[in-house]
């Protein structure tokens, strides 16, 4: 017997809907895990850019708001900031 596609749908979401948030969090930073670590990877792979790209990715996952702007904006901003200051090689 085989199932219909909109109740296999319904039957998933009520089961991913049942389960607690941080377990849903969870398994998503799991998945991302890859993600990031090829990504820092790449940005760390030139010596040049490593302060920059620590320093971006340090005060963008602190969750930094100032004057109701969020951290992503001053993470990008460190970032250059950091990239001008420090003096090519």
């Amino acid at each position: 017997m085989q199932l219909p596609d909109q109740l296999i749908n319904r039957i998933t979401a009520g089961l991913v809907a049942s389960l607690p948030q941080a377990l849903i969090l969870a398994l998503a930073g799991i998945a991302l895990f890859t993600t990031i670590a090829s990504s820092l990877q790449q940005a760390l792979s030139d010596s040049y850019y490593t302060e920059a790209a620590m320093i971006t990715f340090l005060v963008t996952a602190s969750d930094l708001s100032l004057f109701s702007v969020g951290s992503a904006f001053w993470g990008i901003l460190a970032g250059a900031l950091t990239l001008w200051l420090i003096p090519r090689k």
